[in-house]
């Protein structure tokens, strides 16, 4: 099982770490396998609820029900795996929070998502303050 984590930065190929980027060609290319499916998983769950105009059934109730309110860890997690195995190809999430901290009063976590060929992606996140579950770093690992 390999263990893939997810960063703003290039990855150890040289293809990008987001979604697009330009080759050497300047042509768009588009990242693909589980390097997408995490960046899927990391917008869905940054995704806030009426947020998508076209499905506003999508998204994790930030406004509605988090933040500015005191919802228990167990309840953040369900929303954030809930929306995370919307995605095709998660097969299933785990997540883990920490915090938050009395100074800044901000959650953080990651997301581990087993994919159906076993492969498992981990998407991090430093807090949930501004700009919730951004992809950060970029390795294989064997579990």
């Amino acid at each position: 099982m390999d263990a893939l984590f997810l960063s703003t930065k290039k990855l150890p190929d040289g293809s990008p770490a987001w979604d697009l980027a330009l080759n050497s060609s300047g042509n768009i290319i588009v990242v693909a396998g589980p390097y997408a499916i995490a960046q899927n998983v990391a917008c869905a769950v940054r995704t806030f609820l009426d947020e998508c105009w076209y499905d506003t059934t999508k998204g994790v109730p930030y406004f509605q029900q988090i933040l500015g309110y005191m919802p228990s860890y167990q309840y953040m997690k369900a929303k954030f795996i809930g929306e995370a195995v919307k995605i095709t190809g998660v097969g299933s999430v785990q997540c883990y929070l920490t915090g938050p901290s009395r100074e800044t009063r901000v959650v953080g976590g990651q997301m581990q998502i087993t994919l159906a060929g076993g492969t498992v992606v981990i998407v991090t996140t430093p807090e949930l303050g501004i700009a919730p579950w951004y992809a950060r770093a970029v390795d294989v690992y064997a579990l």
